[in-house]
């Protein structure tokens, strides 16, 4: 029981961590969009 929930603990974190880079990854491309218009 307590195995799996750690399982899960990591895999959560692990997904959390994919998200938030590929989120940041998607911010600096709007930005950098942002920046060639302004130009």
């Amino acid at each position: 029981m307590a195995n799996t929930r750690i399982k899960y603990i990591i895999k959560y974190q692990f997904n959390k961590r994919t998200f938030t880079s590929a989120h940041t990854t998607l911010i600096k491309q709007q930005i950098i969009k942002q920046q060639m218009i302004k130009k």
